[in-house]
């Protein structure tokens, strides 16, 4: 038990005067060199703003309308006879274009033809009844004259007793019969001339139907409206069609209109270009150019909250094919307008925006600052297309970072300023 105690008394020593050993060390170690953290600024590529010295323009997608341009429909049900035009053929008014089949509007106006032959006939003969029995009740109306002098003869005779009674009854009763047959008389001329009304009241009903007829046989023929062009022919000869359905189209392929859409956020800039006394607009389709003359801003028909349509006509009128491609196609055409400069518009590589409404700007303190832009148009800068925008945040020499994809949004860096050579 001695001997247990004696060597735990010697291990405490031991250890304590290690710890001793370990903590003077500790405190008269010479301190270690401290390794300096280099901190590298980003570069980041930057450009002045400049203003444009180029056009300023803004692209619109428009679409090409003829001035005239009517589809023509069939009115029946029947079949195409014969085809007498081909499409994009020249057409004056009144050139057949198509014949339908018309033997039964034929046949059909035949008949009521013939009805009314039979009306006019019935007619004719009524109203001879008429002038027959007008006659008669003439003839008629004297021998009741003569009748009645006769009987006021007797009358007076009877009075003075020089006729019998008997001769004054039978004078009487001679007058009443002329009076009868004067009333029945005036009474038939009466209902032939109401038989002849009726007549030529169906007779003209009977005119009205002729003549319904007629121009459905005239619109088997199918005619071009006025001066142009056939566009397109949806039937070939011996089709059958039924009545509303669409067989030609004509349209007037001299005289064109271009509406271009302007979504609203662009509507004033626009219209302050428009009252400029020459406002320059072009059409662009394909590789093809048309210089265009603006005229007004109208609602348009669809989707009036999202913007307004500007018309145009075109100034060269031998610009057909331009037009024409587009008008069948209804797709790509593009109208660039000029609009005004402003002080707070400046030309950025389009690299720079960002979803078409964020630069990204240089401030002071040379940290890195999002200002909200308005893209306005686009310029020719350096012979390449460049964006315009315009911001209040913005001054001539103010620097914009080039790639946004090098900062970070709402990041304060300090970046090494180099000006970027960008095209």
């Amino acid at each position: 038990m001695k001997s247990f105690f004696s060597t735990a008394s010697i291990a405490l020593v031991i250890t304590s005067f290690a710890f001793i050993v370990i903590a003077i060390l500790y405190i008269y170690a010479p301190e270690p060199a401290r390794e300096e953290t280099l901190v590298t600024t980003p570069t980041v590529e930057v450009f002045a703003l400049e203003q444009p010295n180029a056009p300023i323009t803004r692209d619109l997608h428009a679409k090409v309308f003829a001035d005239k341009d009517v589809d023509l429909f069939a009115f029946h049900n029947t079949t195409v006879e014969s085809v007498e035009k081909r499409a994009g053929q020249f057409v004056k008014k009144g050139d057949v274009i198509l014949r339908l089949d018309a033997k039964d509007i034929q046949l059909k106006l035949e008949k009521e033809i013939s009805k009314q032959a039979q009306l006019e006939a019935e007619m004719k003969m009524q109203k001879q009844q008429v002038s027959q029995t007008k006659e008669k009740l003439e003839q008629q109306q004297k021998v009741f004259e003569l009748s009645k002098k006769q009987f006021d003869r007797y009358k007076k005779l009877h009075q003075s007793k020089a006729l019998s009674r008997q001769k004054l009854d039978e004078a009487q009763q001679s007058l009443e019969r002329e009076r009868k047959i004067l009333i029945d008389l005036d009474h038939s001329v009466d209902t032939q001339k109401s038989k002849v009304l009726v007549s030529e009241k169906n007779s003209n009903q009977q005119q009205i139907a002729i003549s319904q007829v007629k121009s459905s046989l005239e619109k088997t023929i199918i005619k071009a409206p006025f001066v142009g062009r056939v566009d397109k022919i949806y039937v070939n000869q011996g089709d059958d069609i039924k009545q509303g359905a669409v067989l030609v189209r004509v349209m007037d392929d001299k005289n064109w209109h271009i509406r271009a859409f302007i979504p609203s956020r662009y509507v004033a800039e626009i219209k302050a270009a428009l009252k400029q006394e020459e406002m320059q607009a072009h059409s662009i389709y394909g590789d093809s150019r048309q210089q265009l003359k603006p005229h007004h801003i109208i609602q348009p028909s669809h989707h009036p909250s999202l913007g307004m349509d500007l018309e145009f006509t075109p100034v060269e009128s031998e610009s057909n094919q331009h037009f024409l491609d587009h008008y069948h196609h209804q797709r790509g055409l593009v109208v660039r307008v000029r609009l005004p400069s402003c002080a707070t518009c400046f030309a950025v590589p389009p690299s720079t925006v960002v979803l078409s409404k964020y630069c990204y700007l240089i401030d002071e303190n040379q940290t890195v600052k999002q200002v909200l832009v308005n893209q306005v148009g686009q310029t020719i800068h350096k012979n390449r297309t460049w964006a315009v925008v315009s911001s209040p945040d913005f001054t001539a020499g103010s620097y914009v970072v080039l790639d946004p994809s090098t900062v970070l949004v709402g990041e304060y860096i300090k970046p090494k300023v180099v000006i970027a050579n960008a095209q």
